[in-house]
């Protein structure tokens, strides 16, 4: 234990003041420091003059930060948990390792809700093999969605008129089991209480809503298929 001095509104004032390590124990027994527990306890005013304090005190440190207080109090150093740990939630102090083995559902939660465990899950043997098994299963489930290709002619179930987007001019529809998303350079603006696109489809400006129309695919733009299972793909006709 040592002494500081602070500055309490009048007077200097003298203060104990030591350190206690703080610890905190994981899952398997073993404590770990993480950060020190600063801890002041007063003592006494002593003076308004501030001579006078250093020719008492003299070596004794004066803090600013103690300023204005005037009971006993603590403040905790900024503590750094051991990395590689869970520190929160339901496997507080077990080891990543030991969860992605034991339970993977609540570690994949866990990686795309934490950018830290993520980093570290893009290391791990298992969870690379998990990503692997799903660009393959991916794959597969884009070779059997069987789009189809640049230079086909399609007929697509046109669900919206033409309407204005980052990509110039889009149109919604579908083709078997895909949601197409169509995309046309060339359109006539309809205004009016609800102003819509009338693409050039077939050498003609003309509505799409709930009509069926034969386009001929000219380049693709995407292909994806999501999480729900839907199916999309976007083409410029």
């Amino acid at each position: 234990m040592s002494k500081i001095i602070g500055f309490a509104n009048k007077f200097y004032t003298l203060w104990n003041y030591r350190t206690e390590k703080q610890y905190v124990c994981d899952s398997y027994g073993k404590y770990w420091v993480t950060g020190e527990k600063e801890i002041f306890e007063y003592i006494k005013n002593i003076s308004f003059d501030l001579n006078k304090v250093k020719s008492l005190y003299p070596g004794v440190e004066i803090n600013d930060e103690l300023r204005g207080k005037t009971t006993s109090w603590s403040r905790l150093s900024k503590q750094d948990y051991p990395a590689g740990y869970f520190w929160w939630g339901k496997y507080t102090g077990k080891t990543y390792e030991d969860v992605i083995e034991n339970d993977f559902k609540y570690m994949l939660w866990a990686i795309e809700n934490n950018e830290g465990i993520k980093d570290w899950a893009l290391t791990n043997p298992i969870y690379i093999k998990y990503l692997d098994e799903q660009d393959e299963k991916y794959n597969e489930q884009i070779k059997a969605a069987n789009f189809p290709q640049v230079g086909e002619t399609i007929s697509i179930e046109f669900t919206s008129n033409g309407r204005s987007g980052n990509l110039n001019y889009f149109i919604y529809g579908r083709y078997n089991n895909i949601q197409m998303d169509v995309i046309c350079d060339s359109v006539k603006e309809v205004n009016g209480l609800y102003p819509y696109l009338m693409p050039f489809i077939n050498g003609k400006f003309q509505k799409t809503k709930n009509k069926t129309l034969a386009v001929k695919i000219i380049e693709i733009l995407d292909e994806k298929i999501y999480t729900n299972g839907s199916i999309h793909q976007t083409i410029k006709i």
